[in-house]
């Protein structure tokens, strides 16, 4: 369950070992994280404090982060790694001025009851990052709420983050983001009426207003949909639609291949996936979320 008033949380999402961290994404390394903030307390139930807005957007607005998942997104994907409340704090200029000790002493323990608590070793909070791992460390064994400081997932290239993911999309190699993300990157959204032109290339487009920026990906990368269907049965040259972001510079646009089994109609949802560009689409689409990939870690309850 997803909480956005950190200050008026229910009974079921106080006492819980939370992860701390963005999690955008939630890639393996995030999944590596919460397996470990589980392992430290099995008997508590598991959640995570993120923030929303990302941080980087209050801090950096010239220049936002191009971000993997929306809220709702991230929720999801949190709940499928086991993760039973979600605490969203509203990151703005007066929870950025709140101090080290103000984080631990008022968010995670007074209003969040946290029983144990887990980070990586870089996380730093608070204002103007006062704090640390250590200062973190000593502030809650005062309070008596345990800490598990995790090192990070690395592979044979360095550290599996975030950045690693977006700068794979955005160089376009989709593929080695789905190694990293442990599943295909996924944009959803509702088809819109778009500029029809579809109509100058032969096919029919389905418009979508991404989450992103997707002005960073100035690559073709091949994708797949999943939509609902339309309530009239399409044609047989239907099959393959496009799609062109009305969000990406006219200098800049991108053509994203969409192959399903319908072509979508408007105000209908639609989740589309990116695929390797070396590898065959799918003729059809055969579920509503593509299938996890072996290295990605089980699902604790």
């Amino acid at each position: 369950m997803l909480h956005t008033d950190w200050r008026n949380l229910p009974t079921e999402a106080r006492g819980m070992v939370l992860a701390l961290g963005n999690f955008d994404g939630v890639h393996r390394g995030h999944a590596h994280l919460l397996h470990a903030a589980h392992a430290a307390r099995p008997d508590a139930p598991l959640g995570v404090l993120t923030f929303e807005p990302h941080p980087r957007s209050l801090f950096r607005p010239e220049d936002p982060a191009f971000r993997l998942s929306p809220s709702a997104q991230r929720a999801a994907l949190l709940a499928g790694l086991g993760v039973r409340q979600v605490i969203e704090v509203h990151f703005d200029t007066d929870f950025a001025a709140l101090t080290a000790e103000d984080f631990v002493a008022h968010v995670l323990h007074e209003a969040c009851g946290a029983v144990h608590v887990a980070c990586g070793a870089d996380f730093a909070f608070g204002h103007r990052r006062g704090g640390d791992v250590h200062f973190l460390e000593a502030r809650a064994e005062a309070f008596g709420i345990g800490l598990s400081i995790v090192p990070q997932l690395t592979d044979e290239s360095g550290p599996i983050s975030s950045s690693r993911v977006r700068r794979a999309l955005q160089d376009g190699y989709p593929e080695h983001a789905a190694i990293l993300l442990g599943r295909p990157w996924a944009i959803r959204g509702e088809v819109a009426h778009g500029d029809q032109r579809g109509r100058t290339i032969g096919f029919p487009t389905a418009n979508i207003a991404p989450h992103c920026r997707m002005a960073e990906l100035s690559t073709v990368l091949p994708i797949w949909a999943d939509a609902r269907p339309s309530p009239t049965p399409p044609r047989r040259d239907l099959r393959r639609i496009y799609l062109i972001s009305r969000k990406i510079s006219t200098a800049r646009r991108s053509m994203w291949r969409l192959s399903a089994s319908c072509a979508p109609s408007r105000n209908s949802p639609v989740s589309m996936h990116c695929a390797s560009r070396s590898s065959p689409m799918p003729k059809t689409h055969a579920a509503c979320s593509p299938p996890l990939l072996d290295h990605t870690p089980h699902r604790f309850a």
